[in-house]
């Protein structure tokens, strides 16, 4: 499934480990679910890691229920985040999800 309804944030340059001792100087990229109808309440925002011919290679989120300053998301968006983190219990830890190359 192709998802067309990223917005990019931002954009850095990052060396990427390939895993076989070589390294790669690619960037990575801040993207929003949040219009995403499929992963908008599963991702919120994550970053992509592209490789020097501009293929999606990595995906990194920190999955934490972080509550933002108002107007950083929509009401709709905090209003669920700041819910979730509330009614979460106590042992709930935050977590992160990796797959394929990132700067680790």
């Amino acid at each position: 499934m192709q998802v067309t309804l990223l917005l990019n944030l931002c954009q850095e340059e990052v060396v990427l480990n390939n895993g076989d001792g070589t390294f790669e100087q690619d960037f990575k990229r801040v993207v929003s679910f949040y219009s995403s109808p499929e992963y908008d309440k599963v991702f919120g925002s994550a970053t992509l890691y592209y490789n020097n011919q501009g293929n999606i290679v990595g995906f990194y989120d920190l999955y934490d229920f972080d509550s933002k300053p108002w107007g950083e998301r929509s009401i709709k968006n905090e209003i669920i985040t700041r819910m979730v983190n509330i009614v979460s219990p106590s042992t709930a830890k935050p977590f992160s999800i990796r797959y394929g190359q990132s700067k680790r």
